[in-house]
């Protein structure tokens, strides 16, 4: 399932609707379609294609949601990662799952620079 679908659909019957709502930060559903939107079309931009694979590397926050969203209104795979895990095993997953692209954020820099040696040919990062 496509779940920009679902976003999609709720956008159009709920526009003024709260979708989302953390830590003081609330968004209603044509709020997190716009956001969606507009990140979609940056990883467009980037160059993810459908059936790229999307490693994402995120803290719990409401930008997941708009994340993963998006690459699947790309038509690309998310592949979440749990934000625990050490520098060896998130090298593993990202050579073993031919990601295209890791997203996360400023605290995982160190993690990811660490790394960044042991992933033949690289990933895109945000």
């Amino acid at each position: 399932m496509n779940w920009s679908y679902v976003l999609e659909g709720n956008v159009e019957k709920f526009p003024d609707k709260e979708a989302v709502i953390f830590e003081g930060r609330r968004l209603t559903y044509k709020q997190l379609g716009e956001r969606v939107d507009g990140l979609a079309q940056g990883l467009r931009q980037l160059g993810l294609r459908r059936g790229d694979i999307v490693a994402m590397l995120l803290l719990n926050c409401s930008e997941y949601l708009e994340v993963t969203f998006a690459v699947n209104k790309l038509g690309a795979v998310w592949l979440p990662m749990n934000y625990r895990l050490a520098g060896p095993e998130v090298t593993y997953i990202l050579n073993h799952s031919e990601a295209k692209m890791l997203i996360s954020e400023k605290e995982f820099e160190p993690l990811i620079q660490g790394i960044r040696k042991d992933i033949p040919g690289g990933v895109g990062e945000l």
